[in-house]
């Protein structure tokens, strides 16, 4: 990983440096036992990068509409949680 001295901001503002967390580690490490087991078998993810982006991923099998519905879930859940926040 690169130190903030070798990076340099295009605009003179802050480096963001990535740091691991392990509330993060821990919940996948769970959720990738869960998959080998075969007890999970398809996945959708909004990830949060340590340069302030976002990405998504979706694997696996993505139907039937109940995985819609968790998606759903997870959105109102974690738009309450940022309106908590602010």
């Amino acid at each position: 990983m690169a130190s903030d001295k070798n990076v340099t901001a295009l605009r003179g503002g802050p480096v963001l440096m990535p740091e691991p967390n392990a509330g993060c580690i821990a919940y996948l490490r769970d959720l990738l036992a869960k998959a080998e087991s075969g007890e999970v078998v398809g996945f959708v993810c909004a990830t949060l990068h340590g340069d302030g982006l976002s990405g998504h991923t979706i694997a696996g099998m993505i139907g039937p509409n109940t995985l819609l519905g968790a998606v759903e879930m997870a959105k109102a859940d974690l738009m309450d949680r940022m309106r908590e926040r602010d």
